[in-house]
């Protein structure tokens, strides 16, 4: 009888703490892949588990003609069907200076004039503020081949 009781509740309680483990993701680190369409506005942003084994002919055929950069999401993030989309206040940091797939058309020397759409590899000062998926983003630090940005 006393089997019977205990079995359950240790099959719970071990569940419990799966389910709390997924919960807590607000303060980790995720690899990101982020997707800029032919006029260099980052349209969406995709999870990828390991930066150098993810399939880029799939991400080819999933986004055609698109510019590929690595990142790092800190923060929470919905998952939604294109992709993903970060919480407020969650901090993004692009590395601008790596392609992701090779043969993109991604300039590192851009420069910012005003009335420009958000190009990666831009030179950007902090404060700048510009679109990042459905979402606006705000220039925190700027430095050698990394931009930091803030979710608002």
């Amino acid at each position: 009888m006393k089997t019977r009781i205990l079995l359950p509740l240790l099959m719970l309680a071990l569940g419990t703490v799966g389910l709390n483990a997924q919960l807590r993701t607000d303060g980790n680190t995720t690899k990101v892949l982020l997707i800029a369409d032919r006029s260099n506005n980052i349209t969406n942003i995709e999870l990828v588990g390991d930066a150098r084994n993810f399939d880029a002919d799939a991400l080819m055929k999933k986004y055609p003609n698109a510019k590929v950069l690595y990142g790092l999401l800190e923060g929470g993030y919905r998952t939604m069907s294109s992709g993903i989309l970060p919480n407020k206040n969650a901090n993004l940091t692009l590395f601008t200076s790596k392609q992701a797939v090779p043969g993109d058309q991604f300039f590192p020397g851009d420069q910012f004039v005003p009335g420009d759409q958000f190009v990666p590899g831009d030179q950007f000062v902090p404060g700048d503020q510009f679109d990042v998926a459905r979402m606006k983003a705000r220039v925190q630090a700027v430095q050698d081949g990394r931009v930091q940005l803030k979710i608002q």
